[in-house]
C-alpha cells in the first residue's frame, strides 16, 4: 500500500464521504451536484491565532513522529509578531496574509516536520517546562494550514 500523509488521506476519505452525501441528496435522475465551496463558505470554526509561550528549549524534542515542535511554534510566533498573520481566521485580511504565511510555512518547515503529523500522543506535554499545551497548539496550526490549503486549492 502506498504511503500517504494526513492531507492526502483526508482528501480521499472526505471526497468519498462528500460524494456519497451529495449523491444521496440528489433527486433520482438529476445530474445537478451542488458545489462544495470549502474555505470560501465561512462555515469553519473560527481559529484564533496568537503567540505560543514556547521558549525553544527543545525539551519536547525529538518528537517520535518527526514533528518539529519548536520550529512550528517559532514560525507562527514570528508571523504573529511581525503582523504577517491576523489574530483570527475571521479577520478580513485572513486569506491574503494567510496565503503568504502558508507559502513561508511550506518553504521553511519540511512536510514531514509540519504540525499535521502530530498524533496527540501527549508525550511532549509531560516534558514541557513552560506549560504549553503542545498538541492543542499543533492542532490549531494544522487547522490553520488546512483551511489555507483548501482556500488555495479553490483559487
Amino acid at each position: 500500500m502506498d504511503s500517504m500523509n494526513r492531507r492526502e488521506w483526508l482528501a480521499r476519505v472526505g471526497s468519498l464521504a462528500l460524494g456519497s452525501l451529495v449523491m444521496s441528496s440528489c433527486e433520482s435522475g438529476s445530474r445537478h451536484v451542488s458545489q462544495f465551496t470549502g474555505a470560501n463558505d465561512k462555515n469553519h470554526e473560527p481559529i484564533s491565532i496568537g503567540i505560543i509561550n514556547c521558549r525553544q528549549c527543545d525539551a519536547c524534542m525529538p518528537c517520535e513522529y518527526g514533528v518539529d515542535i519548536p520550529g512550528n511554534f517559532a514560525l507562527l510566533n514570528a508571523s504573529v509578531k511581525d503582523k504577517k498573520l491576523p489574530d483570527s481566521s475571521e479577520s478580513p485580511d485572513f486569506y491574503d496574509l494567510g496565503s503568504e504565511f502558508l507559502a513561508m510555512y511550506e518553504a521553511e518547515i519540511p512536510d514531514k516536520a509540519q504540525a499535521q503529523h502530530c498524533i496527540c500522543c501527549d508525550k511532549c506535554l509531560s516534558v514541557c517546562r513552560h506549560g504549553v499545551n503542545i498538541s492543542k497548539e499543533l492542532e490549531k496550526i494544522t487547522a490553520l494550514t488546512d483551511l489555507l490549503r483548501d482556500y488555495r486549492s479553490m483559487g
